[in-house]
């Protein structure tokens, strides 16, 4: 049996004050996410716990699922939703496919610009769960599944948007300047958020050739990241 003051008593010294203060601060019927490390000997094990809190008969406690994240360094990552992602010669296919149909469509391109600082920081681990935390909710908000969404690089990606409902919440989100696309996350006793840039290429034109719509997605996102930009994004077409 594993009591309460035992789970804290395994958990990451760097990690187990950020686990209490927000524990501190939920409230009944809150749902919550949290990482935090536990360790087994001299290694830790990521974990990730997600729960709400209730009160029952003046009682208060969290209802969690529990689960062990297995951390590998890239190309290989823990996060299923980055090792999933398709390579930038199916996201030319798709763009193929895209032309076929006649119909506009936005390509996106995007790079998480801070990672590599974070990896530096706070480990390579770190930086590989924010990069699934962040796709995840990029996925959920804006693309509905993964299908759309490819890796070109370690921090740089691509997705195809069809939905212009979609897309315009996208483009609110970015002009905004919400946290759906400057993201501050959590990791135990580390809390970073992900700087992401984007490049813009809505496609109403479809005789050209694919790497060309692809190219100049792609030079819009190299504006965006250019020090003179005040946006995190920037339009072609």
């Amino acid at each position: 049996e594993l009591t309460y003051e035992t789970f804290l008593d395994a958990m990451h010294p760097e990690d187990k004050e950020a686990y209490l203060a927000l524990n501190s601060k939920r409230k009944a019927k809150n749902d919550y996410t949290a990482h935090y490390r536990i360790m087994t000997g001299s290694n830790p094990i990521w974990i990730k716990e997600s729960g709400t809190k209730v009160v029952h008969e003046k009682r208060t406690m969290s209802l969690a699922i529990i689960q062990s994240l297995d951390v590998k360094k890239y190309p290989r990552t823990n996060m299923d939703v980055l090792n999933g992602l398709k390579i930038d010669q199916a996201l030319f296919e798709r763009l193929q496919t895209m032309n076929t149909k006649g119909k506009e469509y936005t390509l996106i391109y995007f790079q998480l610009a801070n990672i590599p600082f974070i990896n530096e920081r706070y480990g390579r681990d770190v930086g590989d769960l924010m990069m699934g935390e962040f796709i995840s909710k990029l996925i959920y908000h804006f693309l509905g599944d993964a299908e759309a969404l490819f890796r070109i690089t370690g921090i740089r990606y691509a997705m195809v948007i069809e939905d212009h409902r979609k897309y315009g919440m996208l483009k609110r989100a970015l002009e905004e300047g919400g946290d759906l696309v400057n993201y501050t996350m959590s990791f135990g006793g580390t809390r970073q958020s992900v700087y992401p840039y984007f490049g813009i290429h809505t496609v109403k034109v479809f005789e050209e050739p694919v790497d060309e719509i692809a190219a100049r997605a792609e030079k819009a996102l190299n504006i965006a990241l250019d020090d003179k930009t005040q946006e995190n994004y920037f339009m072609i077409g």
